[in-house]
């Protein structure tokens, strides 16, 4: 059987979240038929992450070859990849290339899926040839307000990781630890934030746990846990593995502190409460939990006396419930979308076949 179904999969091959994502967004497909995977350099272990089929084969070559293998086929299905889409001047001929791919589709009977994106590093020219892709596109979905309001076509719904798997995790009143992931690639907070947030877990009795969901994260981690005396839970196995041990560790927590968007989602779903407490977050955080109607999740750092950061982090375990409402919300806002998804694919596939689609499954970990 020719392949007719197409996955985008590039993204940060050591990054937990972008692994959790794209494995959402693949399995958006029909997966009783082949598909072809489009993954650039990515190593065989992204394989693995994504849990790609037996069936389905992995191009790592350019890009232009699988464009032309999809320009080929009879109505494929093509879904991209979910997350940021950096558009600077450098991806103008890649978005005109994309443009003429969905042209193609709509006229031939083919469909195109953009999963929930956002927008990075714009240029005028790259969004209005983005926004060409997205006119001519089966769905578009934005994950943040802004990014729909630049382009103007599309729908907004949460970030496609709200979708994944609700995991109940330890009881609440079994649950003593506060995660910390904090990115490496940001500058530390100050003295006064270690010694607050240490101060903080030990006048409630909590134990903290320091993690890396990124693997370029893992050094930070662990001199973070060195600063706070707390246990660093070693990235020590490969990303597959890792990932599950993340989600457990996660099941155990009370209260999740990152600044990474997927580190405080994944922690959600687990049962644990996000907040992002650093100096000068960049709003990426919050954007995104504004979408499923979860304020003040943020809070700037930078000045805040220790009694101040006792008042929001306390403040945030009383949103238990809140939290676990918007949650559940959003879960089942991406999976309405699914269904959305689902139906257009389902045209597509019907129009070559009478078999209907069957279960996708979910992006258990």
């Amino acid at each position: 059987m020719h392949p007719r179904s197409f996955v985008s999969v590039t993204g940060g091959y050591n990054n937990i979240g972008d692994a959790v994502i794209r494995r959402a967004a693949y399995e958006w497909r029909d997966p009783s038929e082949p598909a072809v995977l489009y993954a650039r350099d990515a190593p065989r272990a992204w394989d693995e992450q994504l849990r790609v089929a037996q069936r389905d084969s992995v191009l790592r070559a350019s890009r232009r070859r699988w464009l032309l293998r999809i320009a080929r086929s009879h109505k494929p299905v093509v879904i991209f990849e979910p997350g940021e889409v950096l558009l600077n001047l450098r991806a103008v001929p890649r978005e005109l290339a994309f443009a003429a791919i969905g042209l193609l589709l709509r006229i031939t009977g083919g469909v195109m899926i953009l999963p929930p994106r956002a927008i990075v590093e714009r240029s005028r020219l790259a969004v209005l040839a983005h926004r060409m892709t997205c006119r001519v596109a089966t769905v578009a979905y934005w994950r943040d307000l802004t990014s729909l309001k630049r382009v103007r076509v599309g729908d907004l719904v949460p970030d496609i990781a709200f979708g994944c798997d609700l995991r109940d995790g330890e009881p609440w009143e079994n649950r003593r630890t506060v995660v910390v992931s904090l990115r490496g690639d940001r500058a530390l907070p100050d003295e006064g934030w270690f010694d607050s947030v240490q101060r903080w877990a030990k006048s409630n009795a909590f134990d903290i746990v320091t993690v890396a969901q990124v693997e370029e994260d893992e050094d930070r981690a662990s001199w973070i846990a060195e600063r706070l005396d707390a246990r660093h839970f070693a990235w020590e196995s490969s990303p597959a593995v890792h990932e599950e041990r993340v989600r457990e560790l996660y099941g155990s927590a009370r209260l999740a502190v990152s600044d990474r968007l997927h580190v405080l989602i994944l922690a959600a779903l687990g049962g644990a409460i996000p907040a992002e407490l650093v100096p000068r977050p960049n709003g990426k955080v919050a954007t995104h939990f504004s979408v499923i109607g979860f304020p003040n999740v943020s809070q700037d750092s930078e000045g805040l006396s220790s009694e101040q950061v006792d008042r929001f982090l306390s403040g945030q375990l009383m949103r238990r419930e809140e939290v676990a409402a918007r949650i559940r919300a959003a879960n089942q806002q991406v999976a309405e979308a699914l269904t959305f998804v689902h139906a257009k694919v389902e045209a597509a596939v019907s129009s070559r076949s009478s078999r209907p689609i069957g279960s996708t499954g979910s992006c258990d970990t």
